[in-house]
């Protein structure tokens, strides 16, 4: 997961730089960074409780223990 975090600020600051080449401001550069971050960061949330999910259904028994 931590890679995918890498990944994520990589993406952001490719964007932010690009948005400082392309003319804008630093601070609009640090919106666009900040929001990827965001955005990364809740992306990675959402694949983890996905993922739990899934690992939870499988390890779940169907059958009741006989009594």
């Amino acid at each position: 997961m931590l890679g995918i975090l890498a990944l994520a600020m990589c993406i952001g600051g490719t964007a932010a730089v690009l948005a400082l080449v392309s003319g804008h401001s630093v601070l609009m550069a640090l919106a666009i960074y900040s929001g990827t971050g965001v955005l990364g960061a809740l992306f990675i949330i959402a694949g983890m409780l996905a993922s739990s999910a899934l690992h939870f259904s499988k390890t779940t028994p169907d059958q009741q223990p006989a009594a």
